[in-house]
């Protein structure tokens, strides 16, 4: 779980001991809060890691990973899959942006994947070429669908 410390109205502190009183689920604490008292403090009150504002995406993926790998917990269980969707030899994933075709790992562009699940997800629907195209990221386009 990660959890910042300032809530608005609560105190994240508060929630994790909360949250201690009934499971041992890993906990990354995100804060501004960067002096060593507050960081000691945290961890000591049960936080597994402690994050100080600012961070990048990928120092929090790492410890994320490391957290989890400590607590003897995969990632990938962790993850949630949208769900598949099946037609006939079709699968697409939402969760990947992958689609196999009668086991095939299909090269799909980012606008032909979002047209193809747009699609996919209301089967027997008619959408206009600019209905598609609105929802699938170019909002400027003219009424015929073109190729990326």
């Amino acid at each position: 779980m990660l959890l910042d410390i300032v809530l608005g109205s609560e105190d994240g502190r508060d929630v994790l001991r909360e949250i201690r009183l009934i499971s041992d689920v890993p906990t990354i604490f995100l804060t501004g809060r960067g002096l060593e008292s507050e960081r000691i403090a945290g961890l000591k009150l049960g936080a597994d890691d402690y994050v100080v504002k600012p961070f990048s995406l990928g120092e929090v993926s790492a410890r994320i990973e490391s957290v989890l790998r400590r607590a003897g917990v995969s990632a990938k269980q962790h993850q949630i899959d949208a769900p598949t969707m099946r037609f006939g030899e079709l699968l697409i994933n939402e969760s990947t942006h992958e689609v196999h075709l009668e086991g095939d790992l299909l090269d799909l562009t980012s606008k032909e994947f979002a047209l193809l699940a747009f699609l996919a997800s209301t089967p027997r629907q008619v959408y206009t070429a600019h209905s598609c195209s609105t929802t699938c990221g170019n909002p400027r386009a003219s009424g015929k669908m073109k190729r990326p």
